[in-house]
């Protein structure tokens, strides 16, 4: 039994929805495996590489140096691109690895497979170790994404993104290939406004946007688009024009600005080019600035989402641009001295019945863009919309009332309509997290809890609704 230790760049790659396939047609599903090999094998062969082995759709291999595994992705990544046959995913990690006659064994080999995974289609993920060593390498660009922990790994690891320098990356070339709304006059369903150093240090913004996509997939039928620029500087390029100039040539029917501590500044790129030029050009757009949802109820297109906890004064230009109160969905993590955004891992290491879970958020915000959807659809039929106040009040609506009390401090109010209404009343501190663990059990019930979104302690409209 041969057997030995060496530092060594390790390629997993992986057909994506090819579980899928092999379900619903076995003969095409073996055909992309066949195809796979055509492309990989001598790819992996011409930068000096190992074929490994198969698993499933998978290959694994090994490469001496990390430039010879990074080259050979991006090629392969091209390769499959102009074949139009299929997208695949890749990782690469450097590490010791145990060569044991024809298989490999080690650390290396299980980070690389989680990296893998975490890739989107047609991308490439890489850990620091990978990226370290690609710093000298002028046609080699790579994007921070964010750090993880990934499975059986003592440490969090910085993940990467790999493209050829000059050129788009495959990922986003398929993007554009996609690129539409579900209406015509639009370029994009949904825009993600914010600020780059509210990603640059974790990658909270995109594994905010794959996570939305995700539950969005889960949970409408229509395929939405959304437009993010990962640009890292606060000026989107697809909004300059040749003298200079910006203007809102990216139409998108959502906005959602990612509201942190300093998103609120009316002299940064963002402010001006995107969030006040948003809800200038929707004033005058065919559709308008609010949503008449099928349950009676209209809404805007901007839904604020809050990672930070913001100062009065910013809440303040943030209501006046809006012209109401700020109702905000919140990924913010509180707790004594704490300020921070909400993460998936906080589901997990920090489970606690009183605080919003990060899940759950991801879904009251794929639901509230699944209403606007369904209110502009049904507008678009030639429905009529009516002036927005952003919520009925109680006189607006048939007054069969129902009033009960839960608690001393929290009070409903049942409005009996096809899918009733609930006006759950607002609070602070714990009772505030209880009252969104509340809200999403009677949502689930059938219920419409008013407001659907947060809003501050001090609403004056929303006492007038609950009193």
């Amino acid at each position: 039994m041969s057997q030995s230790r060496q530092l060594a760049a390790i390629m997993f790659t992986d057909i994506v929805g090819y579980t899928a396939l092999m379900g619903n047609n076995e003969e095409k599903a073996f055909e992309l495996l066949r195809k796979n090999r055509e492309i990989q094998k001598p790819i992996i062969e011409e930068f000096g590489g190992r074929w490994i082995k198969e698993l499933g759709d998978g290959v694994m291999a090994s490469f001496p140096s990390v430039s010879n595994a990074v080259y050979a992705a991006i090629k392969i990544q091209d390769a499959c691109y102009n074949s139009k046959a299929f997208e695949l995913r890749i990782g690469i990690h450097q590490g010791e690895v145990v060569f044991e006659n024809d298989d490999i064994f080690g650390d290396a080999v299980n980070i690389a497979s989680r990296l893998q995974v975490l890739a989107p289609p047609a991308g490439i993920f890489v850990s620091e170790s990978v990226q370290r060593d690609l710093s000298n390498k002028n046609d080699i660009k790579s994007e921070f994404v964010r750090i993880e922990n990934l499975k059986n790994v003592k440490d969090p690891i910085r993940v990467y993104k790999i493209f050829s320098a000059g050129k788009e990356t495959i990922e986003t070339q398929s993007q554009k290939l996609t690129r539409s709304s579900i209406l015509p006059d639009y370029n994009y369903d949904i825009h993600i406004s914010y600020r780059y150093n509210d990603n640059k240090y974790d990658g909270w913004i995109s594994e905010f946007v794959e996570k939305l996509n995700q539950e969005l997939s889960a949970t409408l039928k229509d395929k939405l688009s959304i437009f993010f620029d990962k640009n890292p500087e606060d000026k989107r390029e697809e909004f300059q024009q040749e003298d200079g100039s910006f203007t809102q040539n990216i139409k998108s029917l959502i906005f959602i600005p990612i509201i942190s501590q300093t998103y609120c500044d009316s002299t940064s790129p963002v402010w001006k080019n995107e969030f006040s030029l948003f809800l200038d050009e929707i004033k005058s757009d065919s559709i308008g600035s609010n949503i008449k949802l099928p349950n009676g109820n209209t809404v805007s297109r901007v839904i604020p989402t809050k990672i930070h906890d913001i100062d009065t004064e910013d809440v303040k230009l943030l209501e006046s641009e809006l012209s109401g109160s700020l109702r905000s969905i919140d990924f913010i993590y509180r707790e004594d001295g704490v300020n921070r955004p909400l993460r998936p891992v906080d589901d997990e290491k920090h489970a606690n019945p009183l605080r919003p879970m990060y899940r759950n958020q991801i879904n009251k915000l794929a639901n509230a863009i699944k209403e606007i959807i369904s209110g502009i659809k049904l507008n678009q039929k030639g429905s009529h919309v009516e002036p927005a106040s952003y919520y009925p009040t109680a006189r607006q609506i048939v007054p069969n009332v129902i009033s009960t009390s839960l608690s001393p401090t929290i009070k409903v109010q049942v409005i009996d309509r096809q899918r009733p209404n609930i006006y759950l009343a607002w609070t602070s501190g714990d009772l505030k997290e209880s009252r969104e663990e509340m809200a999403i059990i009677l949502q689930k019930a059938g219920f419409n809890v008013l407001p659907s979104v947060d809003c501050p302690a001090d609403d004056v409209t929303f006492k007038e609704k609950a009193a």
